[in-house]
């Protein structure tokens, strides 16, 4: 894999300061087994599952997209903080310096390291991260920086950030080019849009509630495809390999 665990501070007010290192490695692989096992479990009890508000696929997905919170957790720092004019405090979003080899990101280009830093001289964000989502390419890497809404809470610009700097060092293709890295980003904004619309996510099931009249009757159907794409996503970003899956 090339995820790679990191030392963090521990600040106890009985013990002094200590470093211990992050699980996420373990984390993972917790989570990609229970992935395998739900999917297994769908094709063994459909009808009984059906009854409620979700599927084996839908926590199938689930399960696995919360292995891009660790991924974006072991990846990036975000210790570096700034204040704006009115007081507020935001962070810049950076690779973590030891990782930026297996990104092949030039430490010395200091700015092809941040997804996100404070532009200079104002209160405003520049990344080399472009979004447009009307364009079929909605993630694209500039390079030169363009001023941006924050990414802070966002994790699709977070991993698409990821994905497209991975591409910028050598990887392995084993789609004998039917696959691309940007095929990937493209796949994770179609992803992302079903997993904020699905019930797991946001909803409730509380008299009046309106995402659950709203949203709940028309909840996307999580697919083995979805599945698929996402577990590609995954497995690029732990072992730089695009692999195409036929479901």
């Amino acid at each position: 894999m090339l995820i790679e665990e990191r030392q963090i501070a521990i600040n106890d007010a009985d013990e002094p300061q200590t470093q211990e290192h992050t699980k996420v490695e373990k984390r993972i692989k917790e989570r990609l087994y229970m992935f395998f096992g739900l999917l297994k479990r769908s094709f063994e009890d459909t009808s009984y599952n059906s009854n409620f508000h979700y599927s084996d696929f839908k926590l199938a997905f689930m399960t696995l997209w919360s292995c891009l919170n660790d991924i974006q957790y072991i990846y990036y720092d975000k210790s570096e903080t700034w204040t704006n004019n009115n007081g507020k405090e935001f962070f810049n979003i950076k690779i973590e310096e030891y990782l930026t080899n297996k990104l092949s990101v030039s430490i010395s280009d200091d700015l092809e390291r941040y997804l996100q830093r404070k532009k200079s001289g104002a209160n405003k964000f520049e990344s080399l991260l472009k979004v447009d989502y009307s364009i079929t390419t909605p993630y694209i890497l500039n390079v030169n920086p363009v001023n941006i809404n924050r990414f802070t809470d966002s994790i699709g610009e977070q991993i698409g950030f990821l994905i497209l700097t991975f591409n910028k060092g050598t990887i392995t293709d084993n789609t004998a080019s039917r696959y691309t890295t940007q095929t990937l980003v493209n796949n994770l904004v179609q992803l992302k849009d079903k997993r904020n619309k699905l019930y797991l996510t946001h909803g409730n099931e509380e008299k009046g509630s309106t995402f659950f009249v709203n949203t709940e009757k028309d909840n996307p159907d999580i697919t083995l495809k979805d599945c698929t794409q996402l577990f590609e996503i995954i497995y690029f970003l732990l072992t730089g390999t695009l692999e195409k899956i036929e479901v």
